[in-house]
């Protein structure tokens, strides 16, 4: 169980502030971050073969474990952010028809071979 109060009081303490910006510097940082994202998604999915949702957001994820990365990932911002969306490992094969955002994390074989030694391992079979 998280005691939330201990969270948001070490979180506070520890956390640095963020700076000190103008309401419209904000919003051009944030124009521009869109534009950016906006502009990567073709070469991302052309190295990944990822591509976004319509609307931007998360989508449907399958984060696959990895030695060494289970419990930083679990613990990580993304995922604590997004834990209500988080979905059942049982439920997995179902992960591509639910409504996004929609995330689970898959337990499985571990591997130290990196994802594209992996993808071509698979493509050689």
């Amino acid at each position: 169980m998280i005691d939330w109060d201990v969270a948001i009081a070490t979180g506070t303490r520890w956390a640095r502030p963020g700076p000190q910006v103008s309401l419209a510097e904000a919003r051009r940082t944030v124009s521009e971050l869109r534009d950016l994202a906006g502009a990567v998604q073709q070469p991302v999915y052309e190295v990944t073969g990822m591509s976004a949702t319509r609307d931007g957001s998360l989508g449907r994820v399958a984060v696959v474990d990895r030695p060494g990365s289970t419990l930083s990932f679990l613990s990580s911002v993304v995922a604590k952010t997004f834990d209500y969306a988080r979905v059942d490992e049982g439920d997995a094969p179902m992960l591509a028809r639910m409504r996004a955002p929609a995330w689970t994390f898959i337990h499985g074989p571990r591997s130290s071979l990196s994802s594209t030694a992996l993808r071509h391992a698979n493509h050689r079979r």
